[in-house]
């Protein structure tokens, strides 16, 4: 990857990838009851409606640190390696921060892993167009 950022683009990514990692769990824990009680249909829903999440995500991301077109994808994939390894560690070792139903929990984590690569193919999308 030959795109630099700068120390402040650098920080903002991390800073970023907690940000939406950390609301891509409340999310979970606030609409967990609802779209990942084990129904296909609303499992679905979820999966579905991440993307203009994602889509805003992206937009704040890219408005505030100045991420140019051809930088798009490496700076995803900063934002997308904090959340992942957010993730990882939350649900070994803090799972009920996501809900108190390991149910919900596995679904939601999965709904975030989910995220995380459509949001590094929305990226890719971007960044070669």
């Amino acid at each position: 990857m030959s795109n630099t950022f700068t120390k402040q683009q650098t920080t903002g990514l991390v800073i970023l990838g907690v940000v939406f990692w950390f609301t891509a769990a409340l999310m979970v824990q606030f609409t967990g009851d609802f779209f990942f009680n084990g129904e296909a249909i609303r499992i679905t829903m979820a999966f579905l409606l991440a993307i203009p999440v994602l889509l805003f995500f992206l937009a704040i991301t890219i408005a505030a640190l100045r991420i140019e077109r051809n930088q798009t994808f490496e700076a995803v994939s900063i934002m997308t390696m904090v959340a992942l390894l957010l993730d990882g560690l939350a649900m070994a070792f803090f799972r009920e921060l996501y809900h108190s139903s390991y149910q919900v929990s596995h679904y939601g984590a999965s709904w975030i892993m989910w995220g995380a690569g459509m949001g590094l193919l929305i990226a890719y999308i971007r960044s070669k167009t």
